[in-house]
């Protein structure tokens, strides 16, 4: 199947990365993302070049990703800074795809093409999801603030058509 890959995403909301690390599949690539110690979005390939363990599933070492099979460390550009028993030349040819990504309108962007063509002024403006008194969202769908989930369920729903949705994730969180 063949993806738009010059475009910009959208890919996570912004507090999704207050700590940790998290994954994503876009155009059919698993992208692992985490905020570094300054405050900036790395976006990797979300698969060691070693034996190909996601990386989401090692943990964060500052502003690394360790990979939890062997041990392999690699920074926000996607290089490898730590390789274990291994030699300065392997540690070279270990290095993964970065991507360009953006953090705006509370939201993250995410370039999947040739990096040289991201411009981030072509960002679509969204600046509503910014504005927390009018807009919020819960567990990752949006809505406007003066309506009240209740209303939004009540509204020409059923819960045939929609209880199943909301019974899988029952605790909801909003941000």
């Amino acid at each position: 199947m063949s993806f738009l890959k010059n475009t910009w995403y959208v890919v996570a909301h912004a507090y999704e990365l207050a700590e940790g690390m998290i994954s994503r599949k876009i155009c059919n690539q698993d992208i692992v993302m985490f905020r570094t110690s300054k405050g900036s979005i790395a976006a990797l390939e979300d698969r060691c070049p070693h034996r190909f363990v996601p990386l989401s599933m090692g943990r964060r070492v500052g502003d690394t990703v360790q990979c939890g099979y062997h041990g392999l460390r690699f920074d926000g550009a996607g290089t490898c800074v730590e390789a274990p028993n291994d030699d300065e030349t392997q540690k070279a040819r270990a290095c993964i795809k970065s991507y360009t990504v953006v953090e705006r309108y509370a939201v993250i962007w995410l370039w999947m093409g040739e990096a040289s063509r991201a411009n981030p002024d072509e960002i679509p403006v969204f600046g509503f999801l910014s504005d927390k008194e009018k807009f919020g969202s819960c567990q990752g769908y949006s809505y406007p603030r003066r309506l009240r989930l209740f209303q939004i369920y009540k509204q020409g729903s059923t819960r045939r058509r929609y209880g199943l949705v909301h019974a899988l994730a029952p605790s909801l969180s909003f941000g």
